[in-house]
């Protein structure tokens, strides 16, 4: 039910079969209930049908996970370095390379690339805030940064 009101449970999804296909919920085990609300997102797919997402857990912090889709089994936490808990995983190539951002104890969001569990930090030039959002095979991340004039502007990274 969509109340437009902010107060309606999201959960990740896969779609089996095309148009036509069946919906099956994916929700992190870890996600909480807040205000009666829960929230889950699926964001991104490869071509090995690893998903990627985040949860909010009962204290209110994000987490980014993965999700195989064939064995339906969920990575551990995909966390910024400092532990704070607003982690979003948006995209996931076919090199099981993962991009994403998050928000640091003081309020600045800085993207993220993470490889084999290394984690690092990717923030542009002269910004205050840095998203990725997208990510081809060749480790090449699209996304937005935000200037100190609050000014959006869109963002490629290698």
């Amino acid at each position: 039910m969509n109340n437009a009101n902010m107060v309606n449970n999201n959960f990740g999804f896969v779609n089996f079969g095309g148009q036509n296909g069946t919906f099956i919920n994916v929700n992190n085990p870890n996600t909480g209930t807040i205000n009666g609300v829960k929230t889950n997102q699926l964001l991104g797919v490869n071509d090995h049908n690893i998903a990627v997402g985040f949860y909010v857990d009962t204290a209110g912090a994000t987490h980014g996970y993965t999700y195989d889709i064939a064995t339906k089994t969920f990575s551990a936490n995909i966390d910024d370095p400092n532990g704070v808990g607003a982690t979003t995983a948006a995209a996931i190539n076919d090199r099981d390379q993962i991009v994403g951002f998050y928000t640091d104890g003081n309020g600045v969001t800085h993207g993220f690339f993470e490889n084999g569990g290394v984690f690092k930090t990717i923030d542009a030039a002269n910004a205050t805030a840095t998203s990725l959002l997208g990510l081809n095979n060749f480790g090449e991340a699209v996304g937005f940064d935000i200037d100190a004039a609050g000014r959006c502007t869109a963002l490629s990274a290698t």
